[in-house]
């Protein structure tokens, strides 16, 4: 089969079902002494990806996802060639350092994060999204999901590229109409937030509307955005999160 196809071995195991993606690149990264980790695209810093263009990061099929100790920590589902690692570091200008990730979670987060037409690195892609991350943990704290399923759900998604809403409700954890009140709610808390700390003066709205861009873009929680910007305090924004607890 190997040699009738051209493929890599386990890339035939896996077509054919005999292997798990995520076993093969274990097996894998043990081989290459490379590290195997989940990428999370919704937790890549817009800086991060905008250190690689997004032409290079969709060519090579690669993803920034931190900076680690001077090097740029770039995720991949396969061994890169030499001229394609000498390629990625002079367009971030430094080293790289590579991890392993399955092929379909490179693949998700590449258009969610490097949507077509987003050369500088930020999500084209996010008008079709639902804001998952928002919404899974406005599920999780409202007590409709647990942790475990929200890990579940989101698995799935960066299998299949469908909406959050879409996986849970597929599922049977909650039917569409709870699901589409969840997803207002969540839309509801983002803009509650961002009228108390204008309310309260703690942003501009100049800042507020950068931060909402971001969100965007990104699908980050407006509060997180605001802290790695430092336009916000952590004690400040559990403060007027705490406030409309209460409201």
């Amino acid at each position: 089969m190997k040699e009738r196809t051209g493929q890599p071995l386990g890339a035939v195991l896996i077509e054919l079902g005999l292997a798990k993606e995520a076993d093969v690149l274990e097996v894998l990264g043990a081989q290459l002494r490379i590290a195997v980790r989940e990428v999370d695209p919704y937790a890549v810093p817009d800086e991060v990806l905008r250190r690689l263009p997004a032409e290079v990061a969709r060519r090579l099929g690669v993803l920034p996802i931190e900076e680690r100790g001077g090097r740029l920590v770039v995720a991949t589902d396969r061994l890169l060639q030499r001229a394609e690692i000498e390629e990625i570091e002079r367009a971030v200008g430094g080293p790289v350092e590579l991890t392993l990730a399955t092929r379909s979670e490179v693949a998700f987060a590449l258009r969610r994060r490097y949507g077509h037409g987003a050369a500088d690195g930020t999500d084209s892609g996010s008008r079709d999204t639902d804001g998952a991350p928002r919404l899974g943990e406005h599920l999780v704290a409202a007590g409709a999901l647990t942790r475990t399923q929200l890990e579940e759900a989101l698995q799935a998604q960066r299998r299949s590229y469908r909406r959050l809403g879409d996986i849970v409700v597929e599922l049977g954890w909650l039917d569409r109409t709870r699901m589409e009140e969840a997803a207002a709610a969540a839309r509801a808390r983002t803009r509650a937030l961002g009228a108390e700390l204008l309310e309260r003066g703690w942003v501009t709205p100049e800042q507020l509307d950068d931060a909402l861009r971001r969100q965007a873009q990104s699908n980050r929680r407006l509060g997180d955005l605001l802290l790695e910007r430092n336009m916000l305090s952590r004690e400040t924004l559990d403060d007027a999160l705490e406030s409309l607890s209460l409201q």
